[in-house]
Order: structure tokens, then sequence, then C-alpha cells
């Protein structure tokens, strides 16, 4: 007889495995199973995470690559990060438990499958500044500060901080934002970046890549000109 558990970890009660019922098991219903979160618990920060439901004892994973891969044109980063997450075999479910337990949004009370895991992480109540900042760490978080808030308290941007692009990573969905488009919440990080080298490579590669453009445009100018002509 087949088992069907999750996996719940970090901030609740009583971490750990627990059953489920195959298709009836709600989130919350298992986060109550192991006693609710702690006090520490970041919601904002929670996710699920599901194992891919392929029969890999019998596929073979070389086979799952090339068809993944047969005709992508991703570039070289791109392709290692896609990889890598076939490789892992687990995709993040798209859950936000704050509306769950906190504004009691029924619709992210998703269904569990076999194998789930739920992390909830602990609220450390700080900022990581990271980068091109004087002293990168942990900054106490104090709701309502803006960026120049944390970066300041990190000693400033160093000679090579490219202030124009730095990000926020938001502490449950990984998701890159500009400073302007989010408030910075407890548990965020705030990437600073080092300056574009602007080496023969860099300004080479400019140069390929507006002669492609200034190319293409010509050739669409002339496609014009020779309908223009034939319909003349």
């Amino acid at each position: 007889m087949k088992r069907f558990e999750v996996i719940i970890a970090g901030e609740v009660q009583n971490p750990g495995s627990y059953p489920i019922s195959a298709g009836r098991t709600r989130l919350s219903a298992a986060i109550r199973e192991a006693g609710g979160c702690t006090d520490r618990a970041l919601l904002a920060g929670a996710y699920v995470l599901r194992i891919e439901g392929k029969p890999k004892d019998i596929l073979d994973p070389r086979v799952e690559l090339i068809r993944a891969l047969r005709t992508h044109q991703l570039g070289l980063l791109d392709s290692l990060l896609y990889l890598i997450q076939l490789k892992v075999g687990r995709e993040p479910v798209v859950v936000d438990l704050k509306r769950l337990l906190v504004d009691h949004d029924s619709t992210q009370d998703i269904v569990l499958q076999k194998d789930d895991i739920i992390y909830i992480p602990s609220n450390f109540e700080a900022v990581v500044v990271q980068g091109q900042v004087a002293h990168s760490g942990y900054i106490s978080f104090v709701p309502g500060k803006d960026l120049q808030y944390y970066v300041d308290r990190a000693g400033g941007y160093t000679e090579l901080a490219d202030d124009d692009e730095v990000r926020i990573i938001k502490r449950g969905s990984l998701e890159w934002v500009e400073p302007g488009s989010t408030a910075i919440e407890s548990g965020d990080q705030v990437w600073v970046p080092k300056k574009a080298k602007k080496d023969f490579v860099y300004y080479f590669t400019w140069v390929k890549e507006g002669a492609g453009v200034l190319g293409s445009i010509i050739s669409i100018a002339y496609i014009i000109i020779a309908v223009q002509a034939l319909t003349k």
C-alpha cells in the first residue's frame, strides 16, 4: 500500500513527515497537524516544493535533457539554470502563506501532493545587503525604510558599485525587483552589482550587435523598396 506523506520543516511547532489523503489534504490542514507556525515564522518567505511526477526509474534522464533542449534558444546562463532545474527535479508551487494564514484567503489553500516539502523560514527581522557596499551583511529591519537607508547602514556604495542596477530580492519568490517597485520587507536581500568592465570584448560585442541590427534594418528597407517597385 502506497504511503502519501509531506515534509513540513522550519518554523512550525512539530516539524517532520505527515501523512496526507491523496487529492484531499490542503496546506492549512497540514500546518495545523504540525501544531501551527511559531512566533518566529517568516510567512512571506515560506514556500512549497513539489517533485516532478515522472517515472524516473524508467525514463533515462539523458533522454529528458535532449527532449527539453532540442529546440531551445537560451543564452549560456539561462541554459545552465534550466539544466540545474531539470536535474533537481523540484518546482516551487505558487502559494502565499501570509495571505492564507493571516488574510484567510482560501485561494491559497492548495491541495498537497505526495512528497511535497513545506518550508517556513525564521524571521530574523533583518535585511541582507550584499555586493558592492563597504560592509555587506545583515542590517536590522525597520518598517518603512527605503533602499538608501539600508545602503547607508552598510557603509554606502563602493567606487565599483553600479547603483543604477541595484535590485531587491524578495525572500519568498526570489524575484529580482527594482527598488522603486517594492517595499523592502524583513528577509529581503539588497544586491548591489559591480559596474561592467568596458574592455575590448565589451565594445566588440556592442559593435557586433549594432551591426546586426543595422543589417536587419537595411534588409527590411530593401524588401519594402522591392515591394513598392513591383506594385507600381
